[in-house]
């Protein structure tokens, strides 16, 4: 701009206001509030607020930022399940191994065909698989959920029958399966 132009730099001799009111600016002009550095979203919120609209909208830019964006998620939410996959195997395979060890320690009871473990042992064994596949796909937990609660239900039906015996950890690594399996799938 060169100095004769009325919105040009400061003249010698004159004020910045001077200078400004030359323009149409007085000191009762709002004044632009200058912050520390904003974000992308921050400067497109900004600006739609001052009225401003898109005028182009470039569809590869906006379909790249998007799966960025979904990428982004995507790994978000495996980290997530990476961290709490190990707490439901865990515990499934803690729950199976309470239970062989129940079966092991009462062998005339596991003999019995009315009681016998083995039906309680393939559910907890079948638990143990649906966990690992939960917990390196993300998928369902839904299926890792009822095999706890049916595991859960015949340990108390098999307590009824066997007062002598404690299942109180057994009964808890059930309920630590589902509370697992529910971190997992949140």
């Amino acid at each position: 701009m060169s100095e004769t132009d009325e919105t040009g730099p400061v003249s010698e001799g004159q004020t910045a206001w001077q200078a400004a009111a030359a323009a149409g600016v007085t000191p009762d002009t709002p004044q632009p509030e200058v912050t520390g550095p904003a974000s992308d979203a921050e400067l497109g919120a900004q600006v739609a607020a001052g009225g401003a609209s898109a005028t182009e909208v470039d569809p590869a830019a906006l379909l790249a930022a998007i799966k960025q964006l979904q990428s982004q998620v995507t790994a978000m939410e495996a980290e997530k399940r990476q961290a709490n996959a190990p707490e439901v195997v865990g515990y499934a395979q803690a729950l199976g191994d309470h239970l062989q060890a129940k079966a092991d320690a009462n062998p005339v009871i596991h003999a019995d065909p009315d009681y016998t473990y083995h039906p309680a042992l393939e559910k907890a064994r079948v638990l143990g698989e649906e966990a690992g596949k939960v917990a390196e796909s993300g998928g369902d937990t839904g299926h890792v959920v009822r095999l706890a609660d049916e595991i859960v239900e015949w340990v108390a039906d098999h307590a009824d029958h066997f007062p002598g015996l404690d299942y109180s950890y057994i009964r808890q690594l059930g309920k630590d399966v589902k509370s697992a399996a529910a971190k997992l799938a949140a």
